[in-house]
């Protein structure tokens, strides 16, 4: 797989592939020595880093299955499957942007401009809307890989989020966009850092 590494109280978490299946792993920092692991499965290698916020972590995997296991002995908590659940279009190379945790929800890049969710449930408590149909050319579908990023603004915290129509900035709370800053030319290959 593609994921990164979280590092938090000594223990490193990740995720990679055995076969078919995805799998979330929990190591000890200093010595690599495994204290638990978490598998399911997913045709997809994983590509985004592990999200830890408290006593939990919140994993994405490509396909779209979103994760949020005990932090301690990697017991699942929740799951939801982004694509048949909240009609989330799977980016061509599947999902990349790692969950990132702001108070009570999950901002997550999808779709036109992203999709919150409760992190206590996984319900969802807004999204955007889907890429037109016609944004489906080449090796895009209209979204992208980032994770999003939030920041402050008058007082006020906005999620910027990337897709076909540029970058957008949404209220973290509503989904309300703020701002769009349009691509002058969509190539489907724009990835922020």
């Amino acid at each position: 797989g593609y994921s990164n590494v979280a590092i938090k109280g000594g223990r490193l978490y990740t995720m990679g592939c055995i076969g078919s299946k995805n799998v979330v792993w929990c190591l000890n920092a200093e010595t690599g020595e495994k204290i638990w692991q978490y598998s399911f499965d997913s045709g997809y290698d994983p590509q985004s880093t592990p999200t830890i916020e408290g006593d939990f972590i919140y994993t994405l995997s490509a396909a779209g299955i979103l994760l949020c296991l005990n932090a301690q002995n990697g017991e699942l908590r929740w799951t939801k499957e982004l694509v048949p659940e909240y009609d989330a279009v799977k980016p061509y190379y599947g999902f990349a942007g790692s969950p990132v945790v702001e108070g009570s929800l999950l901002i997550l890049n999808v779709n036109t401009a992203g999709m919150a969710l409760q992190k206590e449930t996984g319900d969802i408590v807004w999204t955007s809307d889907k890429p037109p149909k016609e944004m489906t050319f080449g090796l895009t579908k209209g979204t992208d890989y980032m994770s999003p990023v939030v920041y402050s603004c008058e007082g006020k915290r906005y999620a910027l989020v990337s897709s076909w129509k540029g970058i957008s900035s949404v209220d973290v709370q509503t989904g309300k966009p703020l701002w769009v800053y349009s691509w002058e030319c969509y190539t489907g290959n724009i990835v922020p850092v």
